[in-house]
C-alpha cells in the first residue's frame, strides 16, 4: 500500500509446505520475517511452516538470507518441538530473549552451517553473541549478521 515501495514490493499467496508454489517466487530472498505464526493451535503447521523457509532461502551457500522468527511460549511441548526442528535445519540459529516467555529466533549461515547444532540463546559458548562483549551496539547496527550495507548509513561523499 505504500506508494513508494509499490514496484519493489509485491503481495502473494503462499501456502506453508507448497514447494512448487515458494519456488515459483523466485527464491532466495534476502530477508523473511515470521511473527506469530507458531501456536499450539497449529503446531501441525511447524513442520510445513519451516519446509517453506528453507525452500524461501534457496540454497546460495552464503550467510544470507536472514530470517527472523518470533515466537510466545505457550507450550513446553511445542517449544521443544520447534528447537529440535530449528537444529535441523542446515543454518546457524540464535534465541534471542524479547520479554518473559517471547523469543526471537536469528537464521543465518545457511548451507555453511552443520545441522543439529540447536539453538542457542546469546551469549551461550560457542555461538556468535549481539552485541558483541566490550562493543557497545549502536544506531549503526540494526540487525547482527545482517549485510553491512543494511546497517551502516552511507556517508554522501
Amino acid at each position: 500500500m505504500n506508494p513508494t515501495l509499490a514496484d519493489r514490493v509485491s503481495l502473494r499467496t503462499l501456502r506453508w509446505g507448497d514447494h512448487e508454489g515458494g519456488s515459483a517466487l523466485s527464491p532466495p530472498f534476502e530477508v523473511i520475517i515470521a511473527a506469530d505464526v507458531i501456536h499450539p493451535q497449529n503446531a501441525a503447521a511447524l513442520e510445513p511452516l519451516l519446509s517453506s523457509v528453507r525452500t524461501l532461502v534457496g540454497g546460495g551457500g552464503s550467510r544470507y538470507p536472514f530470517v527472523l522468527l518470533s515466537y510466545v511460549e505457550r507450550s513446553d511441548k511445542l517449544t521443544h518441538a520447534l528447537a529440535a526442528a530449528l537444529s535441523e535445519l542446515p543454518a546457524r540459529c540464535r534465541r534471542r530473549p524479547l520479554g518473559r516467555r517471547a523469543w526471537v529466533y536469528e537464521l543465518d549461515m545457511w548451507d555453511n552451517w552443520p545441522s543439529g547444532q540447536g539453538c542457542a540463546e546469546k551469549g551461550a559458548t560457542g555461538i556468535t553473541a549481539w552485541p558483541v562483549a566490550g562493543k557497545q551496539a549502536g544506531p549503526d547496527r540494526i540487525l547482527p549478521g545482517f549485510r553491512r550495507s543494511f546497517n551502516r548509513p552511507v556517508a554522501a561523499t
